[in-house]
């Protein structure tokens, strides 16, 4: 299940683990037992969750952009190398071929170099004769002064900055969701229509985070491959021991949040959207973590198959 949404306020960066605490937040709020689910996910998870990715929409149809995979670098002297290296997205397109093991990095950087690929906005990689129009589709972004407040003093503390961005009409986000047993799927759309009310993020008291949505009924491409990228972030659990450490391209990230009382969580590390590791033949990889309480972190994978790694 593909969601879009289309923003109308400002709106946050939309990490899987965002998305899934939001939509299990209003999936509590409606009456859903989230404890029993929450049970279920730390045996084997019923849905999978990807983070939020930009779309640019021209005459109706939409175009994707998903990360840019993190695999072997390719030595190629070129003067592109140094321009691609900033790309954060490629289009669906490209993307797919990329999986496919249809082309490679290498590939891509010759084909730059000769003018096949364009970069747009500097982070967008896009064919030449793609039909996203760069002068209507923009993503600004801002950053906005938030505080914390004492719950005992009432005095202002902490100034820290939240990271927004602005969407033209001709683009939003989109998100993908992945069913492996269909008993929540209701729920998870009566959340999401829930969210359409309430909003994203942490600063839906000031109005931000506001959106419509669309669904659609489709998942991503998806395939058998010697590895798999991911498209969320990803805390392994033991089958990290299982890979070929020499399969494994990736970049760490890691978070450490507050309670709404200011309580410190524990610090969580993760591998970034676009890692990529190898394929060792399991219906799920990753798992959900304890923070602080009963606070939880998700850090399921949701994996597209990929042929080769480079």
């Amino acid at each position: 299940m593909l969601v879009y949404l289309f923003p109308k306020s400002p709106f946050p960066d939309l990490h899987s683990d965002t998305i899934f605490g939001a939509i299990l937040y209003a999936m509590d709020q409606l009456g859903t037992d989230v404890s029993e689910l929450l049970n279920k996910f730390g045996e084997s998870p019923s849905f999978l969750v990807s983070s939020a990715f930009p779309f640019a929409i021209h005459d109706d149809i939409k175009t994707r952009f998903f990360p840019k995979p993190i695999v072997m670098p390719h030595r190629v002297d070129m003067d592109s190398t140094k321009r691609f290296k900033k790309v954060m997205y490629v289009e669906e397109g490209i993307f797919n071929r990329w999986v496919d093991g249809e082309i490679n990095e290498g590939k891509i950087i010759e084909d730059l170099e000769k003018g096949q690929y364009i970069i747009g906005a500097e982070k967008f990689l896009v064919r030449r004769d793609s039909e996203v129009n760069f002068e209507k589709f923009k993503v600004e972004s801002i950053n906005l002064p938030r505080n914390t407040i004492n719950r005992v003093t009432q005095a202002s503390e902490n100034i820290f900055y939240t990271s927004l961005h602005n969407f033209s009409e001709d683009g939003g986000l989109f998100f993908a969701i992945r069913f492996l047993d269909t008993i929540y799927k209701n729920n998870v759309i009566a959340a999401l229509k829930f969210l359409r009310d309430r909003g994203f993020g942490g600063d839906v008291s000031v109005g931000k985070g506001q959106f419509d949505f669309k669904i659609e009924d489709k998942d991503i491409q998806n395939q058998d491959g010697g590895c798999f990228v991911i498209l969320s972030r990803y805390i392994p659990g033991e089958e990290l021991k299982l890979f070929n450490t020499e399969d494994m391209w990736y970049e760490i990230g890691s978070k450490r949040g507050r309670s709404s009382y200011g309580r410190v969580r524990r610090q969580v590390r993760f591998f970034i959207e676009g890692s990529t590791f190898p394929e060792i033949g399991r219906k799920f990889y990753g798992r959900i973590v304890y923070s602080a309480g009963d606070a939880v972190e998700y850090g399921y994978s949701y994996k597209v198959g990929m042929k080769g790694n480079g």
